[in-house]
């Protein structure tokens, strides 16, 4: 019965298979993620409109940002181009980064998803400090999972599901 916000990006779009039987209102900017649950009985689907951005499959500019600082999100799910070891994150465009921004604002609870090539990958604009979000989610090697964890995230490892 909650609000989740879904992101863009592959790993947003696998969560989005991972859920899509749950009873969720989902909030998104990405085709993929539509597309995965536009047949969904138990999903209401809100899609958020905006200038298309074909790199990302995703919606984004004023009338994204506009749409999501309309709503309250009980969790945001946010991908990220690059996740510095200092815990900021960031993608490769300031426009989506602001809509990602946006969502994280609007949250109760934000997690950012992001595989182990996304750690200290290096991205233009950052949309998120350590203090803005509250869990990451990767498959990180346990070391850097423990440098990430200093910073106070609380860290996930998908290989600690494994069993």
């Amino acid at each position: 019965g909650e609000t989740v916000y879904l992101d863009s990006g592959t790993t947003c779009a696998f969560l989005a298979e991972e859920i899509r039987h749950m009873d969720l209102r989902v909030v998104t900017n990405s085709l993929d993620v539509l597309n995965v649950l536009a047949e969904e009985r138990s999903i209401s689907l809100f899609m958020v409109g905006g200038s298309y951005r074909i790199g990302a499959g995703s919606f984004i500019g004023s009338w994204a940002t506009s749409n999501l600082g309309s709503v309250q999100l009980d969790h945001a799910f946010i991908g990220a181009t690059d996740v510095a070891l200092d815990g900021r994150c960031a993608s490769q465009n300031s426009i989506e980064g602001e809509v990602k921004a946006t969502a994280i604002r609007n949250a109760r609870r934000s997690t950012i998803l992001a595989d182990r090539t996304k750690i200290n990958a290096g991205a233009f604009s950052i949309f998120a400090g350590p203090e803005d979000y509250q869990m990451l989610i990767t498959d990180a090697d346990p070391q850097t999972r423990s440098t990430l964890e200093k910073t106070g995230i609380h860290v996930i490892g998908v290989d600690d599901y494994a069993n």
